[in-house]
Parts: structure tokens; C-alpha cells; sequence
């Protein structure tokens, strides 16, 4: 073996030792950070949490009007509860884990106050967590908000855009389901924050919401305007990527179709539609627009590595 293999070959396990060491490292950061909850959770914050919860709910029911005891809800989410997304103060926990996945979607993030937006490990999207620290964007505000209504005897749950644009509440009353989004400011006078589901356009967030779903199902139908996607010539080992842009930014979700014809129920606008087959060795990405009303089908060719892969520079 000559000497410049050998030299390779001692590089090359001394970048995986590093790279091996790392991820240890990582899963230590997040085993060290749930555990610091860990030993405080019983002890202080589901006490004091649960205690702050119950001045809410007594407040609740001292009003008979579902929307008035929205409103209260809202009013105690949104007093001293700061909005991390975007925000400077907040910083990684877990700055290894980041290095190493730049995962932006399961993490450990505090500012300096001592505020905690938790959305990893088993106290991830924990109401009496979100109650305590404060602090998060548009998931936990819903997350807090749907438990406490659920706790009020209102019949509420969480829904969202599957890419994690927007996530909301919808309630309950009389047998309608309305629209409720605990993130937006409070205005009595407009339906805006609360309101019938078809009347949803008042709300600019849910308005630019690509889809609506319920856990696994989906409900954008009731949130006009919207139109249709019919996806032809899919297999069920594709991987479909569907993205779209919104101020500057990428929104994206994956999903793996049923059936060989796909139809997706979409909020008008232009989006990004990438198949991938067999491990990504074949694709077919398209523009595609949506308008309101109408139904837009196309016709998926998956072609031998990217449409836009080059092999030779």
C-alpha cells in the first residue's frame, strides 16, 4: 500500500471518529436538556402551569358566549408571551444537533430570560410546558390554546398546513366548526381571529395557507378559495415534494401517493411539484398554477437522475 493511501486512509477514519464523536455528543445534548425539564416538570413547572390554567378556565366560565370566552383565551396566551420565530434573542440548545442535521424542525431554542421553546424529545408541544416558559411561535400558541379550551368544555383541535406555514384551532359551537388562531391579534370587530371556516380570507396567515389538515386528514375544502391538482402516472414508491414561496421563503411537505392518479385540493397560487422514484435515481419536476375553481392536471415522467442534474460540468 503506498504512502499517500495509507495517509487517505487514516484522514478518512479520523473524520468518521470525529463525525462518530459528534453525533454522541448530540444525542447527549438532547438526553442532558430533556432531563434538566425532566427534574423540574412535576415539581414546578406542572404545578405553577396548572395553577395559571385554572385562573383562565374559572375566568371562562364565568362568561356564557363562546366567542367572549375566546377572547379571554387569547388574551391570557398572547399577555407576556413571546413570538421566538425570527427572533434574535433566541438561540440553539442543541447547537451540535444543528451542525449535524440542521433539523429547524425538532429542537431546543432559550433566550437569556430563560424562556424555552421545546419541539424535541417527550416534553415536545407540552401545554403545561408552552404555560410555563412562554414562548413559541404559531404551534405552541395552538397547542395551549386547544387544551385549554378542550379543559373549558369546548370541543377544539389542532390544525394546520402540513408544510408548518401555520398551524390553528378550530372549535366546536352548535354543531359548526369555526376557525380560531390564538397567534392573531385580537380584534372583535372583524372575523379575522375567529370566525366561520368559509370566511377564512380575513385571516392574511390562514389565507396563504397551501393546505388544511387534520392529523392525517384533509380538510382544505373548507377553507376557500381553492382549486384541484390531479396527479397522473404516479407508482406508490414516489415521493412527491410539493413547495411554493411566500415572503421570500420556501414552504415545502412530502408525501407518498396511494394510487397511480393523485388529486390534491390546493389554496390558489404557484407551486413546485418534484416526483422522486427509486431512491431518487429518477425524477420529474414541474411549475404548476392553481386557480380557484378549476381543476389542473398533469401527467408525471420521471426521467434518470434530476431534470436538472448535469454530468459532465
Amino acid at each position: 500500500m503506498s504512502e499517500k493511501i495509507k495517509y487517505l486512509c487514516l484522514f478518512l477514519s479520523i473524520i468518521f471518529v470525529i463525525y462518530m464523536a459528534l453525533i454522541l455528543v448530540s444525542s447527549y445534548e438532547h438526553y442532558i436538556l430533556e432531563k434538566e425539564i425532566d427534574d423540574i416538570f412535576h415539581s414546578e413547572i406542572y404545578p405553577k402551569s396548572t395553577s395559571d390554567i385554572d385562573v383562565i378556565i374559572q375566568k371562562m366560565a364565568n362568561v356564557q358566549d363562546p366567542e367572549l370566552k375566546l377572547q379571554l383565551l387569547s388574551k391570557w396566551i398572547q399577555d407576556d408571551f413571546i413570538f421566538s420565530l425570527n427572533n434574535k434573542s433566541f438561540s440553539r440548545d442543541d447547537y451540535i444537533y444543528y451542525i449535524l442535521t440542521n433539523n429547524n424542525k425538532n429542537y431546543y431554542i432559550s433566550n437569556p430570560e430563560g424562556r424555552r421553546v421545546i419541539r424535541a424529545g417527550k416534553f415536545s408541544n407540552n401545554p403545561y410546558c408552552i404555560a410555563y416558559y412562554r414562548a413559541g411561535a404559531c404551534g405552541e400558541y395552538a397547542t395551549l390554546a386547544q387544551h385549554v379550551a378542550m379543559l373549558s368544555g369546548l370541543n377544539a383541535r389542532k390544525v394546520s398546513d402540513p408544510s408548518g406555514y401555520h398551524g390553528w384551532v378550530e372549535v366546536e359551537i352548535n354543531g359548526t366548526w369555526y376557525f380560531y388562531d390564538p397567534t392573531y391579534p385580537l380584534n372583535p370587530r372583524s372575523n379575522s381571529w375567529f370566525g366561520l371556516r368559509s370566511e377564512n380570507t380575513n385571516n392574511s396567515v390562514i389565507r396563504n395557507s397551501a393546505q388544511v389538515f387534520y392529523k392525517d386528514e384533509d380538510i382544505t375544502h373548507y377553507y376557500p378559495p381553492t382549486g384541484k391538482l390531479i396527479v397522473n402516472g404516479l407508482s406508490t414508491n414516489d415521493l412527491i415534494e410539493l413547495s411554493w414561496m411566500h415572503n421570500n421563503g420556501i414552504h415545502k411537505f412530502q408525501f407518498i401517493p396511494q394510487n397511480e392518479t393523485y388529486t390534491l385540493t390546493l389554496r390558489p397560487r404557484e407551486y413546485t411539484i418534484e416526483v422522486q422514484r427509486f431512491w431518487f435515481l429518477f425524477s420529474d419536476k414541474q411549475q404548476i398554477n392553481i386557480t380557484e375553481g378549476f381543476e389542473r392536471e398533469i401527467k408525471i415522467s420521471p426521467s434518470f437522475f434530476r431534470l436538472d442534474f448535469t454530468l459532465f460540468g
